[in-house]
C-alpha cells in the first residue's frame, strides 16, 4: 500500500486536458524512491489508468478536479499487486 503521485508542468498556457501527466508511486511519506508507473496525455487517459490502477472512482474525479487546477496531486491508500502490475504491463 502507497501513495500514487500524479504531476503536470504548470504555467500560463498549460490545457489540463491536453497536457502530459506523470503517474509514479511510493511510500507514504515523500516522493524519494517513487516508481514512475507511466506517462499519460491528457484528464480522459489519466481517469482510464487510474481506472486500470483500480482507484476507486470518487478519489479519480477528485484527482481529476484538483488537477485541473494545480499541477500536482496525491492518492493515498493505493495497493499495487505485482500481479496487477503484469497485467497492465508497466
Amino acid at each position: 500500500m502507497g501513495v500514487l503521485r500524479i504531476g503536470r508542468l504548470d504555467g500560463p498556457g498549460v490545457d489540463p486536458n491536453t497536457t502530459e501527466y506523470s503517474v509514479s508511486f511510493g511510500g507514504t511519506v515523500d516522493p524519494v524512491g517513487a516508481i514512475l508507473l507511466a506517462r499519460v496525455e491528457g484528464l480522459d487517459a489519466l481517469r482510464e489508468l487510474l481506472r486500470k490502477l483500480k482507484v476507486a472512482p470518487p478519489a479519480i474525479e477528485m484527482a481529476r478536479n484538483a488537477l485541473a487546477e494545480r499541477a500536482g496531486h496525491e492518492i493515498s491508500g493505493v495497493t499495487l499487486t505485482p500481479a496487477l502490475i503484469r497485467e497492465l504491463g508497466l
